[in-house]
C-alpha cells in the first residue's frame, strides 16, 4: 500500500537550542493543489548556520531565584511585634505629639482617647526593653519600623506612670457614677423594709395561713418565718393542683385589707437593688478611695520627675488637684451613705429574725 502523503523530509537538527516559531502546517489534504507541492523535491536550501544560530538562538536557561526579601532587623519576638504592629496601624497621632498630649484631661480636644491610654499601657516597654535597646551594638536606624515606633516611645519620660494616671483618672468618674446610685438604691431598699407597716400586716397574714395548714403537725404554732420561705407560697398546691397558697393569700387580702396589695409598690426598691451586695458595696468605696489617692500620689510623683514643669503642665496638674479635691468631697457623702446602708441592713435582718451573715442579695430576692 502506498504512503499516504508526501515523502518526510530530512530532518534537520541545529548545533543549539532555536527560539521557536509557532506556526501553523497546511494540512496534508490541502498540499497537492498549492505552491508547496511544486517545491517540495527541492527540499530545504542551505542556510547560514552560524548566523541564524546566532540571532535566533533559544537565550540560555536560567534558574531564577526569587530574591528573599531581606526582612528588617527586629529585637522584638513575633507575638510582640504583631500586637504592636497592629496598634500602629490604627494609631493616628504622631508620636512626637504624644507627650504633649498626655498632658492633656477630658474634655480638652487633646486629650487622648482612652482607647490609645488601654492600649499603649499594654504595648509600652518594658524594663527588659529598655536594657535590649540601650545594650543593642549594631545600627538602630537599620531596626524594623516597630522597633523604631517603640524607642521613639522610650524617649517619652515617665510613660508608664503618666499612663497609669491617665487611665484612673478617666476610669474613676465612671465607677464613681456606677457605685453611687447603686449604693442609693439600696439604702433605699432597707428604709422600705424598715418602715412599711402594710408589709408587716401582709407577714401576718403569711404567718396565719401557716400555722392553719401546719396546724397539728410540728410545723405549726410558728411565732415566726424566715423571708426565705415566701417563695415556697407559690410551691404549695391545693387538691386542684392549680391553686396555690400565694393564690389564696391574694384572694384572702382581697376579701380582708385590699388595700395591702398595694405593698409591692411600698418596696418599689427591693427588686432594683437585687444585684447589690451591702458588703460589696462597702468595699467598692474602699476601692475608690484608694483609686483617689493613687490619682493623688501619682500626679506628685510625676511633677517632681519634671526639672522645670512647663505652663501647659502646670495647667494639667492644677486640674488633676481640683479632680482630686471635687471627689474626696464626694467619696466624704459615699462613705456616709454606705455607712448608714451597713446600719440599716443590720437592722433589715434583726426586724425579721434573719441570720447576721445573710447577704442582702438573698433577703431582697426573696
Amino acid at each position: 500500500m502506498a504512503p499516504v502523503g508526501p515523502p518526510p523530509r530530512t530532518p534537520i537538527k541545529p548545533r543549539v537550542k532555536m527560539r521557536p516559531f509557532h506556526w501553523v502546517k497546511v494540512p496534508l489534504n490541502l498540499l497537492p493543489p498549492s505552491f508547496w507541492n511544486k517545491i517540495m523535491p527541492k527540499g530545504d536550501l542551505k542556510l547560514n548556520e552560524d548566523k541564524i544560530e546566532d540571532l535566533f538562538a533559544a537565550d540560555a536557561t536560567k534558574v531564577i531565584k526569587k530574591k528573599k526579601k531581606e526582612q528588617p532587623k527586629t529585637l522584638l519576638d513575633a507575638k510582640r511585634g504583631q500586637n504592636l504592629g497592629i496598634f500602629m496601624s490604627g494609631f493616628k497621632i504622631a508620636v512626637s505629639e504624644l507627650d504633649r498630649r498626655l498632658h492633656h484631661l477630658p474634655p480638652h480636644p487633646d486629650a487622648l482617647p482612652v482607647e490609645y491610654i488601654i492600649s499603649l499601657r499594654k504595648l509600652a516597654p518594658t524594663p527588659e526593653e529598655y536594657s535590649s535597646y540601650k545594650k543593642y551594638p549594631g545600627d538602630k536606624s537599620q531596626l524594623s519600623d516597630i522597633d523604631q515606633f517603640l524607642m521613639r516611645l522610650m524617649e517619652i519620660p515617665n510613660l508608664k506612670a503618666r499612663l497609669d494616671l491617665l487611665l484612673t483618672v478617666h476610669e474613676f468618674p465612671l465607677q464613681f457614677e456606677d457605685l453611687a446610685p447603686e449604693i442609693e438604691l439600696t439604702l433605699n431598699a432597707c428604709k422600705q423594709l424598715l418602715k412599711c407597716p402594710k408589709f408587716e400586716d401582709v407577714l401576718h397574714y403569711v404567718l396565719s395561713i401557716g400555722n392553719y395548714v401546719n396546724g397539728g403537725t410540728n410545723k405549726g404554732a410558728c411565732h415566726g418565718f424566715q423571708l426565705k420561705s415566701l417563695v415556697k407560697l407559690a410551691d404549695a398546691r391545693g387538691r386542684d393542683k392549680k391553686t396555690t397558697l400565694l393564690d389564696f393569700l391574694v384572694m384572702t387580702l382581697r376579701e380582708k385589707q385590699k388595700q395591702l396589695l398595694s405593698v409591692p409598690a411600698e418596696l418599689d426598691s427591693v427588686p432594683k437593688a437585687l444585684e447589690a451586695s451591702v458588703k460589696g458595696l462597702s468595699a467598692e468605696v474602699e476601692v475608690l478611695a484608694r483609686d483617689l489617692l493613687k490619682i493623688d500620689r501619682g500626679a506628685k510623683k510625676v511633677k517632681e520627675a519634671l526639672a522645670s514643669p512647663s505652663a501647659e503642665q502646670e495647667e494639667f496638674f492644677s486640674h488633676i488637684d481640683k479632680f482630686v479635691a471635687t471627689f474626696e468631697e464626694k467619696l466624704v457623702k459615699l462613705h456616709a451613705d454606705v455607712k448608714e446602708t451597713e446600719t440599716s441592713y443590720k437592722d433589715v435582718l434583726v426586724k425579721y429574725g434573719e441570720r447576721p451573715t445573710t447577704d442582702s442579695e438573698e433577703i431582697f430576692g426573696y
